[in-house]
């Protein structure tokens, strides 16, 4: 009782003797995951689809949250993309493509968009490409706490007058690996207002992001080798001239997305994303 006692009084005298300030509690900063990887999200889509707005949302998000680490491609296919013809919001664009449809075909079904895909890899239990968006963005943390493989290097040249597009894509090895490596390269565009159902209404202005334009490679990929070796570079150049803007091809609002797949690591027809990156057309 007596050490309770003196413990007691030497509280008190502490306490007097700050001026019985308020003691202040640090919090430890949490730091963000700081990472070279960059990861590929497909969204297939669909202007028709109410639930798709819900999924975009969460990637610009994501986008946010990580601006260096993700990059998204928005494809619109059949299922629930084609226009919106209801009186007053009719769609001014058709924004699926036969490239679009064909990728959603290779990478399996799903049971209804939106439909999301994350570095092309299976997640187990549900072994399937073609997830729920919360079912992808549950793994993403872990996808950026790998250490990439090669680092990509985008060097794009527009010019305005011709509207043509030099993009040079050079491929950095940053660890030994052998496989059957592709380089895939895309356009998307941002910023396109246009008609789309958003939950229990139809929106008129809103606005379409990381939508999915033309290849640049083949849809499969141009192959880049069986090896990739520290030391030894990988470069390739694209040329594409933009079509006439008519209210989209906006040369301001397009970016060029790369990635590298390995077909030995292949879930249905696709490969796994190995590193991602984008630029944009006009800096």
């Amino acid at each position: 009782m007596k050490n309770i006692f003196n413990l007691f009084v030497f509280a008190l005298v502490l306490m007097t003797f700050n001026g019985c300030c308020e003691t202040e509690i640090i919090v430890p900063h949490v730091t963000e995951i700081v990472s070279d990887r960059v990861v590929l999200i497909e969204d297939f889509t669909g202007v028709k689809c109410p639930n798709c707005p819900n999924a975009s949302r969460e990637i610009s998000t994501l986008s946010d949250k990580y601006p260096k680490n993700v990059v998204a491609v928005a494809y619109h296919t059949n299922f629930l993309g084609d226009p919106i013809t209801k009186e007053g919001y009719q769609s001014k664009y058709d924004f699926r493509t036969a490239d679009g449809e064909k990728l959603e075909s290779e990478m399996g079904s799903y049971l209804g968009k939106p439909a999301v895909a994350l570095n092309r890899k299976l997640y187990n239990p549900l072994q399937e490409l073609l997830l729920t968006s919360t079912s992808v963005f549950g793994n993403i943390e872990n996808e950026l706490k790998s250490i990439p493989k090669a680092k990509i290097v985008l060097d794009n040249t527009y010019e305005p007058g011709t509207r043509r597009l030099t993009c040079r894509v050079t491929v950095e090895p940053q660890a030994a690996v052998s496989g059957d490596f592709r380089l895939h390269a895309l356009i998307t565009e941002s910023n396109i207002i246009d008609s789309q159902e958003d939950n229990v209404v139809y929106v008129k202005d809103y606005n379409h992001n990381h939508v999915f334009r033309t290849m640049l490679s083949a849809l499969a990929g141009d192959p880049i080798g069986s090896a990739l070796t520290p030391g030894t570079n990988f470069s390739k150049t694209y040329e594409f001239t933009l079509p006439p803007e008519e209210g989209w091809w906006v040369a301001h609002n397009c970016n060029v997305v790369v990635f590298i797949t390995d077909l030995t690591q292949k879930a249905f027809g696709v490969g796994a994303v190995l590193q991602a990156a984008e630029a944009h057309v006009v800096e």
